[in-house]
């Protein structure tokens, strides 16, 4: 099991590539069932995610450690998770668009994503 804790803040984009992250250091099983959901508030880091320029994100260049969110997910799709998104609201539309493009790419599926209410 992986020890989490959470930590920071103070803007509102979220460090969904150190998640991602998270989620190919796991010991994935070949043949079985592997479903990854993302439950999002706000979307990740960097201004290509965000809804608007006035959007609150102290790296709008990307993530902070450099870690490509859209190669992670091309990976986490080419380990066969089926992903799924819940959005608490419409800030998370772009960002799930360019995840899609990503996830796409390699599952030629989108990412199933329904509005949270």
């Amino acid at each position: 099991m992986v020890n989490v804790k959470a930590a920071g803040g103070g803007d509102a984009a979220e460090d969904m590539a150190g998640g991602f992250e998270k989620v190919l250091e796991q010991n994935w099983h070949k043949g079985s069932t592997k479903v990854g959901i993302l439950i999002c508030d706000a979307p990740c880091h960097g201004s290509k995610f965000q809804p608007n320029l006035n959007s609150s994100d102290d790296y709008p260049n990307g993530d902070p450690k450099g870690r490509d969110i859209e190669e992670q997910i091309r990976k986490i799709a080419a380990l066969g998770v089926d992903l799924y998104g819940i959005k608490c609201n419409e800030t998370t539309n772009n960002m799930f668009n360019v995840f899609n493009m990503s996830y796409k790419r390699i599952t030629h599926r989108d990412i199933i994503v329904s509005k949270l209410g």
